[in-house]
This record gives C-alpha cells, structure tokens and sequence, in this order.
C-alpha cells in the first residue's frame, strides 16, 4: 500500500479517534474530522462513505485485535476460569481504544 495512503488513513483515524473522546458520534461531521486531520473532504471521502464507516473500521479492528490477544477463547466449556482471566486480560489490553470506540455503547454492557 502506498505510504501517503496509509499516513493519511491515520492521521484520519486520530482525528476522529480525538474527536470521539469528546462527543457522541452522531455528533462528529466529517468537516470536523477533516480540519482537525488537516485533509479536504475530497480526501476524506476517497478513504470512508462517511464518519459512521469510519467508526465501524475502527470499532472491527479494535475487536480483532482483541480477540487475538485473546488465547483462551476457545477454552469456554474445559475452563471456564481460564477463558475468563483471558477476556479480562485481553480487554485490559485494548481498555482504553474500547472505551473510545464503544463510548455510546457502554450502557448497554452497564446497567
């Protein structure tokens, strides 16, 4: 892949990531992810449909990464409290990218 390509998707992704740490995201428009990446909305829209896409790749990627950091994912049903230290360990791991991508959903885990 092209190097400006990839620089570009990642200064996208932290400004959105920035962005996501403060407000809802129904509440990020792309012009705000475009100026704080420093990118016209050309650009932003040759990479992503829109901010909701984004938010989808990075929400995917996080979880894959997760779950192969997560070893013990098969170990369910031979040892429960295995499989459970992995997920607690895994998720420990990606705590704070979770808690970025998931901010909205975190009720729905919280009661």
């Amino acid at each position: 892949m092209d190097l400006r390509i990839v620089k570009t998707k990642n200064q996208i992704k932290k400004a959105f990531l920035a962005l996501r740490n403060k407000y809802s995201l129904e509440k990020i428009k792309v012009k705000d992810i475009c100026e704080r990446a420093m990118i016209n909305k050309t650009t932003f829209y040759k990479h992503y449909v829109d901010s909701f896409a984004l938010a989808d790749e990075l929400e995917e990627s996080c979880m894959d990464r997760l779950m192969n950091a997560f070893s013990e994912k098969k170990s369910l049903f031979e040892s429960p409290k295995a499989y459970v230290q992995g997920l607690l360990g895994a998720t420990e791991k990606y705590a704070e990218e979770l808690r970025t991508v998931d901010r909205d959903r975190k009720a729905a885990f919280v009661a």
